[in-house]
């Protein structure tokens, strides 16, 4: 049987962890406010669920027969993150404009490097009622989103952040993330 606590635990422990989609989440809530950051939460459901589907089913067993795929996954992720970086980058003197939108948020959850773990290693397979773990994995992911964007929101107000500061700032760490996870495929 599996412990509840634990696997709560552990979801918590993953998902609440620094990475692209929390950066992007904490840019939005610095630079849109909590609400355009809430707006957010959809698209990482939506993410994370066809993203863990995926792997379960599908990509799991093919990259373990084809090395060569969960490569080209990792570099397709480090290229999307450089992109995105840049687009913050670039939007950041454009105070009017929306720096993370959901269509990135979606593409940067879906190939975000927690969900093969989510999938593979931290929800259960084949034990009864797998579907409640399912549900809370789900439902935890908006409490998670919505504590980045508030902790980006206070941090932008706290600091005095510019809305050119934090783009950069955001763009600068997914950049770093491009580069750890482009690093990781390639060794």
């Amino acid at each position: 049987m599996i412990d509840p606590l634990a696997f709560v635990g552990a979801l918590v422990m993953l998902l609440g962890l620094p990475g692209p989609t929390n950066t992007l989440f904490a840019a939005s809530g610095a630079t849109g406010g909590i609400r355009a950051g809430a707006r957010l939460i959809v698209p990482v459901l939506l993410g994370y669920l066809v993203a863990t589907l995926a792997v379960r089913l599908a990509l799991g067993p093919l990259m373990a027969m084809y090395p060569l795929l969960g490569i080209g996954l990792k570099l397709a992720l480090a290229l999307l993150l450089l992109v995105m970086a840049i687009q913050l980058m670039r939007n950041a003197t454009d105070r009017g404009g929306r720096s993370v939108t959901g269509r990135a948020m979606f593409f940067a959850t879906l190939l975000n490097p927690k969900a093969p773990v989510v999938a593979l290693v931290i929800l259960p397979q084949g034990v009864p009622h797998e579907w409640l773990y399912w549900m809370a994995f789900l439902a935890l992911v908006p409490g998670l989103g919505l504590g980045w964007v508030l902790l980006g929101r206070a941090l932008g107000q706290v600091a005095g952040a510019s809305h050119a500061l934090v783009s950069r700032v955001s763009g600068l760490v997914l950049a770093v993330f491009a580069s750890v996870i482009a690093f990781s495929a390639l060794n």
